[in-house]
């Protein structure tokens, strides 16, 4: 069982154009260098320098003070890089491992870099907004900061069960379908609101597994998010002053005809390639009757 795991990460971390190695590995080195245990690096300068380590924790850590946000609104970002302790990164890290390996296969990397950084930010944002109408229903509004990439893997998973519910897992000696996966932990965050500890994480868990979740939904209508976050994008990258000229035409290519089979559930067959189309290309390469396919075969589950 063991040399099949170790074949298996072996063989994740070998594929260079995979990202999810990357991001993991980003995760480790920040736990090492800042994390909230005692044994990091920045814990023993601060020791050897004399100055104080919380300081410095602190300015990476999401408050959920919105007043302390608007100072350092960077960490809506970094907040998800940092961890408690060992079994805090261990526990998102083999999620992001497993599930991030599944949509990036399916997906590509740009949609997995999208799912994972957007569902920091939305679930970051979540949690700072669910604690202004706690501050104003109750008059209560405790003091602490939030880290940890919790939400991010939430909503890795909810947009790989969303994707590919049906899709199994070996857990054990158990083949276990994502959407079941899926289910079963958001049920726990969901259940968990009405005990007061981690409040504020089950938030951001259940934030995350809801933006995944309509993220897939959404790249099968429209697209928008990923519209949105592509015009984010230009404003950073450098004007060219090469102009192209379009001409349209009016021919449409066979493969490219609308899916008008209204009522009619698409077989397994052409499901299944599809998906292996996803695999060799990624997603983008699908035209638009593909999609409404994998659309159509979606909302069956």
């Amino acid at each position: 069982m063991f040399d099949s795991i170790w074949g298996d990460v072996k063989n994740t971390f070998e594929k260079q154009k995979n990202l999810v190695p990357k991001l993991i590995v980003a995760n480790i080195i920040a736990f090492l260098l800042l994390n909230g245990g005692p044994f990091n690096f920045t814990f023993l300068f601060s020791k050897l320098f004399r100055f104080d380590f919380n300081v410095v924790y602190r300015f990476f850590a999401l408050p959920i003070h919105i007043e302390e946000l608007v100072w350092r609104p960077w960490t809506l970002l970094t907040y998800g890089f940092l961890h408690n302790d060992f079994w805090h990164i261990i526990y998102n890290m083999l999620f992001l491992y497993y599930f991030g390996n599944i949509l990036q296969e399916y997906l590509g990397n740009k949609k997995l870099l999208t799912v994972f950084f957007a569902g920091i930010v939305i679930s970051g944002i979540a949690e700072i907004a669910a604690y202004q109408i706690l501050r104003f229903a109750v008059n209560e509004y405790p003091i602490g900061y939030t880290v940890g990439a919790s939400g991010a893997v939430m909503a890795v998973l909810a947009a790989a069960a969303t994707l590919l519910p049906d899709y199994s897992l070996r857990v054990f000696v158990f083949n276990i379908r994502l959407k079941y996966i899926f289910i079963f932990y958001f049920l726990i965050d969901l259940l968990s609101l009405a005990n007061g500890d981690n409040w504020g994480g089950h938030v951001t868990h259940l934030a995350g597994a809801i933006f995944g979740y309509f993220y897939i939904k959404d790249i099968y209508k429209h697209a928008y998010i990923d519209n949105f976050i592509d015009l984010i994008s230009t404003i950073f990258k450098p004007k060219t002053k090469l102009k192209v000229v379009h001409r349209r035409s009016n021919f449409t290519p066979r493969n490219e005809a609308p899916y008008h089979r209204k009522g009619v559930k698409p077989n397994q067959q052409e499901i299944d390639e599809i998906l292996d189309k996803i695999s060799k290309s990624g997603y983008d390469s699908l035209n638009k009757a593909e999609k409404e396919i994998l659309f159509a075969a979606s909302d069956q589950n």
